[in-house]
């Protein structure tokens, strides 16, 4: 039995999701052997008042697997956020 790589996946908002399943099965299909961590980034992230678009506890998975995969996300305009 193979060892699997951790990665941390962030699914995104609008076609990100669709994009992120797409390219996680077609990694899987060519015999990737990983162990996805997803965590959340984006619009839903922002709305909670945080600027940086991604929950300051998804910085451990990343520090962990130091691997990261990104959807595409919405960054709302103007107000200081950073995309």
């Amino acid at each position: 039995m193979e060892n699997k790589v951790p990665i941390t996946a962030a699914h995104g908002d609008a076609v990100g999701p669709e994009i992120m399943n797409a390219t996680l099965s077609i990694i899987q299909a060519a015999g990737a052997c990983i162990d996805v961590e997803t965590i959340e980034v984006g619009e839903k992230v922002y709305w909670r008042g945080i600027n940086a678009g991604i929950e300051p506890s998804a910085w451990q998975s990343l520090r962990s697997t130091k691997v990261f995969l990104k959807a595409p996300i919405t960054t709302p305009q103007g107000g200081g956020y950073k995309s």
